[in-house]
């Protein structure tokens, strides 16, 4: 039981990382925006 709800924790955790990220890219520049989206896309092949 407790190990789900640390797991579930882990996964909101990460959710908001995802959300704080996503509002950060809105506020650079578009020529940052650009790059930060291409770092999350490698990061993202790199993953699975």
């Amino acid at each position: 039981m407790e190990k789900g709800l640390i797991y579930v924790n882990k996964n909101r955790n990460a959710n908001l990382l995802v959300e704080e990220a996503k509002n950060k890219v809105h506020e650079l520049p578009a020529v940052m925006k650009d790059i930060w989206e291409k770092m999350i896309k490698l990061t993202l092949i790199l993953n699975f």
